[in-house]
């Protein structure tokens, strides 16, 4: 290839009318992971992605957020499990270790007998507001990972 396709190659994409467009795209996922980690939020320390959890059996959920401004006021967590095959679910409610410092769910749910084994499920965990000072809850604020569901061993 002579340079002077090359140059012409690269004279086209940057002339093309989509070109600023693409430019800020790739900018900002690039950027993504970056920003997404000074957002305040919920994070899913135990169980980790991927690992099994067993019908009729306690799990231990450990999950923290930081959120600190007034207008949260975390007093409970929602966890909820959920099959993406079977459209399976269920959910509890847990309320928050502390009331000053961190929010933290530190509890051993129980999965129900009736659940089916899956390699699809999805454990989430989403901040339930206690006494939110403002009224817009539509922006729900929660960590998802994947995980297995499987018979007792």
């Amino acid at each position: 290839m002579s340079p002077r396709r090359i140059h012409s190659q690269e004279h086209a994409i940057r002339s093309s009318p989509f070109f600023p467009l693409a430019f800020l795209f790739l900018l900002a996922t690039s950027s993504c992971s970056q920003l997404l980690a000074l957002i305040p939020g919920v994070t899913i320390r135990s169980p980790s992605e991927g690992d099994t959890l067993f019908v009729g059996q306690p799990f231990r959920l450990v999950a923290d957020s930081d959120l600190e401004d007034p207008q949260y006021a975390v007093s409970r967590f929602q966890i909820k499990l959920w099959d993406l095959n079977s459209g399976y679910g269920t959910t509890w409610e847990v309320e928050t270790i502390a009331d000053d410092g961190p929010n933290i769910a530190d509890e051993f749910l129980l999965v129900p007998q009736d659940a089916p084994p899956g390699e699809q499920y999805r454990l989430t965990v989403s901040v339930l507001p206690g006494a939110s000072t403002t009224n817009d809850t539509s922006l729900p604020i929660s960590d998802t990972i994947k995980v297995r569901l499987s018979h007792s061993p």
